[in-house]
């Protein structure tokens, strides 16, 4: 996903068909400015934006694959692809791939990054 796209047409399509949706890891630009963000969400229907500001490397799209109504919330059962979460992380796997940087913390280390959620309208 380069570009502006309705997430459900392309659910079960090409790279979205792993259970009928999205459950990828995407490397994200790594020359974003502190105000600029590396993922947009628009709703049409009610105006609102998601705008998702990271400086972790990369980014988890899921589309909720697996909820099956089994799980009850505000407004009734969470259905299959009824939501989807973004969630910026570290290279998927890298303690076990030597090409990738490092995600290991010692012991007496810090880790400091930062992420933020800007909600808005159109």
């Amino acid at each position: 996903l380069t570009q502006s796209t309705r997430i459900g047409d392309r659910l079960g399509k090409g790279r979205a068909n792993i259970e009928g949706g999205f459950d990828h890891w995407y490397l994200l630009r790594q020359s974003l400015g502190d105000n600029e963000p590396a993922v947009r969400v628009e709703d049409l229907a009610s105006g609102r934006t998601l705008e998702l500001l990271t400086d972790w490397p990369g980014l988890e799209f899921y589309t909720g694959n697996k909820l099956k109504g089994k799980t009850e919330g505000i407004g009734g059962a969470y259905l299959k692809h009824c939501a989807f979460t973004l969630e910026p992380m570290f290279y998927p796997d890298a303690m076990h791939h030597a090409n990738f940087p490092s995600c290991i913390l010692h012991p007496g280390e810090d880790l400091h990054r930062r992420t933020t959620y800007r909600f808005g309208t159109m």
